[in-house]
């Protein structure tokens, strides 16, 4: 810790301690330590960058998930979210705004290229939150307040960017955001300014579906093991997994235009394809994962299927 940065260390407790033991009255720690160092941007006005550090606690193993890096709340008046939506990002292209849905109505992700978003009033001056080594999925909802209002209030607006990890025995997890206070306009040319002089690791996993076999499927003799992964580097290998032990290598590069529809930031060349012998197993139930890795060492391993093998 230096002396112009805030440092702050806290092991968070369970939100739903219900589910570890727990309960009303009842609290249960979790099992991640975490570390935050904030520090002004001196050649930036009103830009803060904060700095995070989360150490996994335990032995055991947390499959991929998609994480809020970082989670942002806001008050009520700020409930305006601006970002870029286009396809040609870093080229000043025109901004977005919405108001996103009630907190429990349907949500989906929005596609984010410039990794960054903004909380805003009716005068565009708000809270704009950049992440550069996120994927460019964030979510986000209002929750109003049925109270008289105010900034102690329990209402708020949220939003984070969202992408995959794999927490196990050990991890380790570090990176940082820029947080920018005030007018979007001004904070998004600051973005522009510390997207050519930030150097954002990848610290985050790939995305990955299996298609085929599916959860609960009875397979027999040569059966095809498919889907689709991508990152935002590149997948390095698809490891095709059977009761915990890897049994191969899966083909992968094959077009999934598909899956581009849905997801923009995917390439186009991110199927893989798999050839697993049953005949080499006993009959019966069986677990199967699939494990991606990118360029990165960044692991994705999905919960296990349960196969049936009937040969």
């Amino acid at each position: 810790m230096a002396a112009d940065s805030l440092y702050t260390k806290a092991q968070p407790l369970q939100w739903y301690p219900d589910a570890y033991g727990g309960g009303l009255g009842h609290p249960i720690l979790g099992d991640m330590m975490v570390e935050q160092t904030v520090t002004a941007v001196l050649d930036q006005p009103h830009t803060f960058k904060a700095h995070f550090r989360a150490t996994h606690l335990n032995n055991d193993l947390h499959f991929t998930t998609g994480q809020e890096f970082p989670a942002v709340y806001t008050n009520l008046d700020y409930n305006r979210f601006v970002y870029y939506a286009g396809t040609s990002p870093w080229t000043s292209g025109a901004t977005t705004t919405i108001f996103f849905p009630i907190l429990g109505n349907p949500n989906p992700p929005l596609y984010v290229p410039e990794l960054w978003g903004a909380l805003v009033n009716s005068q565009n001056v708000g809270l704009t939150v950049y992440a550069p080594s996120q994927d460019p999925l964030f979510i986000g909802f209002q929750a109003p307040d049925p109270g008289p209002g105010g900034p102690t209030d329990n209402a708020t607006n949220y939003f984070a960017p969202l992408g995959n990890l794999t927490i196990g025995r050990g991890l380790v997890f570090e990176g940082d955001v820029y947080l920018i206070a005030g007018d979007t306009t001004i904070a998004r040319k600051i973005v522009y300014q510390l997207h050519q002089t930030v150097s954002a690791p990848d610290i985050f996993a790939p995305y990955e579906a299996t298609d085929q076999p599916a959860q609960g499927s009875t397979v027999s003799g040569v059966t095809t093991v498919s889907g689709w992964a991508f990152d935002d580097r590149q997948v390095a290998k698809v490891e095709i997994i059977v009761d915990g032990v890897v049994d191969g290598i899966a083909t992968y590069g094959s077009p999934r235009p598909d899956v581009r529809q849905v997801c923009p930031a995917s390439p186009v060349n991110v199927g893989f394809t798999y050839s697993l012998n049953t005949a080499k197993y006993a009959n019966g139930a069986h677990t199967l994962s699939v494990r991606v890795t990118d360029t990165s060492g960044n692991i994705t391993l999905p919960p296990n299927e349960v196969i049936t093998i009937a040969n």
